[in-house]
């Protein structure tokens, strides 16, 4: 490997440095302190893998937009898989413990980049950025501003006393949950990292994954009729339609499975396009994460089984 070879892992070092040293400086609990500790959070549990996956699955004739929504999906599981590991282990989930098994994982998948380094991105046209960025926008406007406006809903409320129970070292925490365990897993984080949960750090990394699942159907749109229109309106009338947009705006499960389910059928039609199996296992990996949200995922299982077949 040339010495360019260790940006990668040496961009991931500085990262996950960072993240700690914002923990360390934080850790007096108060107001200010509360979105500092989550940005490092989200950065170490779930931004930065999902990014270093993407890198290591190298996927031909990947764009930049493509990586990011992949990389969103990825790391929302990661996430999940993080905390439930650590929720395995005996005892209380000490914030130090689920910091430290995340910072030590992320790292482990930055130097391995050292020598299995990510394959070059293929070019976006300009047009495509234009309308991406436009849809962007308008989806972050819709789901992001306001989320504190109003208090925790039931089903709210219950997931994170769940996440807080499992907190506390119940085992039977998840087992209580009558949906998946993978909603709980995401508050975990939130949870532990600000040692409470308000209406806002608690909605919005499912805020987050709406916004992804409007921009990876607009792709998935594009990619299938190979026209940056079609792209476009089908990410639109996600962006504008009311039942996603009001379960963007919750602790709920519906908009991450919808994330995994856009990306799980895009993995699969880039395996029936050329019978890449990389692009097979990626799509089962996102369906046994959706899964682990709620067996609502299930539902796509005939358009995967048909693209699996075609492939």
């Amino acid at each position: 490997p040339s010495p360019s070879t260790w940006r990668a892992p040496l961009v991931t070092l500085l990262i996950i440095a960072l993240a700690l040293l914002t923990f360390a400086l934080t850790m007096t609990p108060g107001p200010a302190v509360l979105w500092p500790r989550w940005t490092a959070m989200m950065v170490l549990a779930w931004w930065l893998p999902g990014a270093l996956l993407v890198a290591h699955w190298r996927l031909a004739e990947l764009d930049l937009p493509t990586m990011f929504v992949l990389a969103l999906g990825l790391g929302f599981g990661w996430m999940m898989s993080g905390a439930l590991l650590v929720h395995w282990l005996p005892g209380e989930i000490g914030f130090w413990t689920l910091a430290l098994t995340n910072a030590v994982a992320a790292l482990a998948l930055g130097l391995a980049l050292h020598w299995r380094p990510p394959l070059p991105l293929i070019a976006t046209p300009r047009r495509t950025w234009m309308w991406l960025l436009g849809l962007l926008l308008i989806t972050l406007a819709l789901r992001i501003p306001g989320l504190a406006y109003h208090e925790f809903h039931y089903d709210e409320v219950l997931v994170l006393t769940r996440a807080r129970e499992a907190i506390r070292g119940e085992d039977d925490a998840l087992a209580r949950h009558t949906k998946g365990p993978g909603e709980i897993a995401a508050s975990i984080a939130v949870f532990r990292t600000l040692g409470t949960a308000n209406e806002g750090t608690a909605r919005l990394p499912f805020g987050l994954a709406s916004v992804g699942s409007v921009l990876a159907l607009a792709l998935l749109g594009r990619r299938m009729f190979a026209s940056d229109p079609v792209g476009f309106w089908s990410g639109l009338l996600l962006a504008l339609n009311g039942f996603a947009l009001g379960l963007s705006r919750i602790v709920q499960y519906q908009a991450a499975v919808l994330l995994l389910m856009v990306l799980a059928v895009l993995a699969a039609w880039r395996f029936a396009e050329r019978g890449a199996l990389r692009w097979l296992v990626l799509a089962a990996l996102l369906s046994a994460w959706g899964l682990t949200l709620h067996y609502e995922f299930a539902l796509v299982a005939p358009a995967l089984l048909f693209l699996l077949w075609k492939g």
